[in-house]
């Protein structure tokens, strides 16, 4: 049997004066298998995301927000020992299972929110991974709280122009290969006195400066890998080496001649090496890798240094978004996304990494259209950062843990932002043996003053016995009422209350529920009068 390729039409193309007709030939004489290889692309890339739809809604996904003590002295070294665990959840599935049952590897979100210039940490996460990553944080922080919350872009709409709300997004890429790495917290360190110059402290003074019906999020979404993303970065090193990459094997025939030859090459080489004590052959030299090393300038040596020390470190796939959503009157595009980009500056180096906002993921358009292209970029950011989806927008690239640490990780002490949510004391079990005492109220109000500069400028009432110190209050933030708990109020779970029915139980039940209650309620209103003392 034999195929002939008919090529002679393309000599009439030159006969035609109409680019029209020179298309539909191209079309007729083949052309067409192009679209038809186009349109059963989007078919099976339409299959996949329906398909990966419909598993994700199957798995429950919870919110943890996470509050640290406000004396916390750990340095990002701490959040970058727990995302190491994160990669024990690494579990690529079968083709079969991948595009007939939607299935993919599990991702976590790791985001950072001001909602009226409250800020709070948090992790997304599904609900059978939700003991690991508590396992993760508290084996770092001892006396950390971790509470299960709403989530809270539920009240951002899912389509604009919206009559009340607006929104700017975008997603961050890498300006050079994923190989090369971002600065990270050990360079935000000074040489002599080993003091953290902490580049979150700008990143949560710009968030605590949000007013009423602004808000601001970031998001990290991180998906575990293995580690074949280091081939590509070793490719660089070679590359400014000078070093001939490998050319792989090709075909079953070829495969055999190439693994004689080189079983030939390499008995040559070693006989060669064992009579004259010369190198084998193909082998470079610890020598010769630093005759190269030394030909290389100290920025091209810095670069090679910074490529393989991010190779020595576990990688994850990323994707980074930010959203700044507030009600029309009083967005503010200019003042606070400037500002961002002002602060991701930090993140970068000219002889390594950077980040930058992605065009095509980015709620913005020039010259044609402006309007319609950034409806349809709202909607297709809105919906891509509420699903922490890692397939749609750009392609995900990898930062290892120390990267991820720096962009993310929770503020020592000396970070000084104002609204930052912390834990404010440490919680233990009351002793056995404590005397009760039933008080009239079942809350203690207390006034508390806010102090500037020596003057109050805000005097409320507040439950809160401990008055949180602040350092300063931007404008639009004055007259809050200071509560430390604001974020668990808005959006904790709700957990309804046991009821208990007394006539159905018997009189020694109602006497232990009564203690229990008079237990709570004495410890939430201070100790009894007849605690006894230790002199």
């Amino acid at each position: 049997m034999q195929i002939y390729l008919d090529f002679s039409f393309l000599n009439n193309l030159a006969t035609f004066n109409n680019p029209i007709q020179v298309m539909w030939a191209l079309f007729i004489h083949g052309g067409w298998l192009i679209f038809v290889f186009v349109f059963l692309q989007f078919l099976w890339t339409l299959w996949v995301d329906k398909r990966g739809d419909r598993w994700s809604a199957t798995i429950n996904w919870v919110l943890l927000a996470i509050d640290v003590p406000k004396d916390n002295e750990q340095s990002p070294k701490a959040v970058e020992h727990m995302i190491t665990n994160l990669a024990g959840a690494h579990s690529e599935p079968n083709k079969w299972d991948k595009w007939w049952n939607g299935m993919s590897q599990i991702t976590f979100s790791l985001e950072i929110v001001s909602i009226d210039g409250y800020i709070q940490f948090l992790i997304r996460t599904a609900d059978n991974w939700r003991d690991m990553i508590e396992a993760a944080v508290y084996a770092q922080y001892p006396e950390a709280e971790i509470t299960e919350v709403e989530d809270y872009v539920g009240f951002a709409p899912d389509k604009y122009p919206n009559d009340e709300y607006e929104l700017w997004g975008s997603e961050l890429e890498l300006v050079k290969p994923e190989g090369y790495p971002l600065r990270t917290y050990i360079e935000f360190e000074h040489m002599l006195t080993q003091d953290l110059k902490d580049p979150m402290a700008a990143l949560l003074e710009m968030f605590s400066r949000l007013g009423k019906g602004e808000q601001a999020w970031f998001q990290i979404v991180v998906k575990p890998t293995d580690d074949s993303w280091k081939d590509d970065a070793q490719k660089i090193v070679d590359g400014l080496m000078g070093k001939k990459l490998k050319v792989p094997k090709v075909g079953l025939i070829g495969g055999a001649i190439q693994g004689i030859g080189g079983e030939a090459m390499q008995w040559a080489s070693e006989a060669s090496h064992s009579l004259f004590s010369t190198e084998p052959f193909g082998e470079a030299s610890k020598a010769e890798e630093d005759a190269k090393m030394s030909f290389l300038s100290p920025g091209q040596r810095r670069i090679v240094e910074l490529v393989e020390y991010k190779m020595a470190k576990l990688g994850f796939y990323c994707k980074i978004r930010v959203a700044y959503v507030a009600k029309k009157t009083v967005y503010s595009k200019p003042k606070r996304v400037g500002t961002f980009f002002a602060v991701l500056k930090q993140y970068g180096s000219l002889n390594a990494n950077a980040l930058k906002p992605a065009k095509p993921m980015t709620t913005k358009a020039d010259y044609f259209f402006v309007k319609t292209r950034i409806k349809n970029k709202q909607h297709k950011f809105i919906k891509a950062y509420k699903d922490r989806s890692m397939g749609r927008g750009m392609k995900p690239y990898i930062l290892n843990i120390e990267e991820l640490a720096t962009l993310y990780h929770f503020p020592a002490f000396t970070v000084k932002a104002p609204l930052l949510k912390r834990t404010e004391s440490k919680k233990g079990e009351p002793p056995t043996s404590l005397p009760l005492e039933m008080l009239e109220s079942d809350e203690q109000v207390v006034i508390k003053e806010v102090v500037k500069n020596n003057e109050p400028v805000v005097a409320e009432e507040t439950t809160e016995l401990e008055v949180k110190d602040v350092q300063y209050l931007p404008d639009s933030l004055k007259g809050y009422n200071f509560a430390n708990d604001y974020f668990e109020k808005k959006f904790a779970k709700k957990t309804s209350a046991k009821k208990y029915n007394k006539t159905s139980i018997n009189k020694s039940e109602q006497e232990s529920i009564e203690s229990v209650e008079a237990q709570e309620t004495g410890l939430k209103n201070g100790p009894p009068s007849n605690l006894p003392f230790i002199e």
